[in-house]
């Protein structure tokens, strides 16, 4: 959970205004992002050769799962999110101050979710882990406040508005995925803690 919280941490500034050296070095956590998955999927394949109890291996996949969801929140950050600042780069586009400011509100209220959710693993909390999943309407909200937002500002003389709108909706969507993996991770501890109350 640290490594892709340091990804998140990275992705916003390097995505929507940062430099092709920011983009190379999300790319570059990726990588070892995905020797770490390995790693991990190596253990838990020694684990499932061991004998393990019912509720150790229910406990044992709902990791998995878990850690599934890391990595699409990381190859969402350090593959989407960079091609969408790769672009941003190579047209030349900046992203207003207004735009930007905007931004804030969505992406710290996904940022939120995933910290909580993270938390909810660390600590084995389903309440922690509701609290993420009760964000969904109003992540939804900031989202459509941020289209709309985008919308207005398709409506400027901007000759190449109409490439710059796609490319930050598509940001807007990019955080809302992340914010679908972490309501995923969350629902995974919600499960898990209605099994072993069972």
């Amino acid at each position: 959970g640290g490594f892709i919280e340091g990804l998140t941490n990275m992705a916003r500034p390097a995505v929507l205004s940062g430099t092709k050296e920011d983009l190379e070095k999300l790319v570059s956590r990726e990588l070892e992002l995905r020797m770490l998955h390995d790693s991990i999927t190596d253990y838990a394949r020694k684990l499932y050769s061991m004998e393990m109890t019912d509720s150790e291996t229910k406990r044992l996949e709902a990791l998995g799962t878990i850690v599934s969801n890391l990595q699409h929140i990381g190859e969402t950050i350090s593959v989407n999110m960079v091609s969408i600042g790769k672009e941003r780069i190579d047209r030349g586009f900046k992203i207003s101050e207004e735009t930007l400011n905007k931004f804030m509100p969505y992406s710290s209220k996904v940022r939120e979710s995933f910290d909580l959710s993270l938390k909810a693993v660390d600590k084995d909390d389903s309440d922690l882990a509701w609290k993420v999943v009760d964000m969904k309407s109003e992540v939804d909200r900031l989202a459509d406040s941020m289209i709309e937002h985008l919308g207005e500002r398709l409506l400027s003389d901007d000759p190449d508005r109409a490439v710059l709108y796609r490319v930050e909706s598509q940001f807007v969507e990019l955080i809302g995925r992340i914010y679908y993996f972490a309501s995923m991770i969350s629902k995974e501890i919600i499960e898990d803690s209605k099994e072993a109350a069972s």
